[in-house]
């Protein structure tokens, strides 16, 4: 029975070592994922300013919410040569994940991660999670409240 635990500790512990937070200034994560218009979508091609990662849900109140009060605002007012918005699916099926887009209007790229990598490798563990990457892949910010987006977007750019 010792010996269970040890391991099961141990265990753990190897995970927590692996666990390895995002911080600023890091290379983010690459992905190569098939997009709602069935373009093959990688962060390496997108070639844009800043690059808002979002993960996110049709079925997510605050994502939805966020969606209309502050991305569709902040996606025109800086278009996509300065800031392209790569919503990242949590949705159950694909056909949920579309009409989604659909229902909303929602004009950005969207990809389906449908195997979870990109959640495990950005570590989201609550949705909707914010992630700001550069044009050279460095992360500029990450895990961002949706109350502060807006602020810090606008700052990004008022830095160049």
């Amino acid at each position: 029975m010792k010996k269970s635990v040890l391991s099961i500790l141990g265990l753990f512990y190897v995970i927590l070592l692996n666990a390895q937070e995002l911080n600023q200034g890091d290379l983010a994560p690459t992905f190569k994922k098939t997009s709602n218009e069935e373009r093959i979508i990688e962060l390496s091609s997108i070639d844009s300013e800043l690059i808002l990662l979002d993960f996110w849900a049709g079925w997510c109140g605050p994502c939805i919410k966020t969606i209309k009060s502050t991305l569709k605002p902040i996606y025109e007012k800086y278009r996509r040569s300065q800031l392209e918005i790569v919503g990242i699916s949590y949705d159950k099926t694909t056909a949920k994940w579309h009409k989604s887009i659909s229902k909303y209007g929602l004009s950005w790229i969207h990809i389906y991660d449908d195997d979870y990598d990109l959640y495990k490798k950005y570590h989201i563990e609550d949705i909707p999670t914010y992630y700001l990457v550069d044009k050279q892949g460095r992360i500029v910010k990450g895990n961002i409240l949706s109350s502060d987006l807006e602020k810090v977007i606008d700052a990004f750019f008022q830095q160049r």
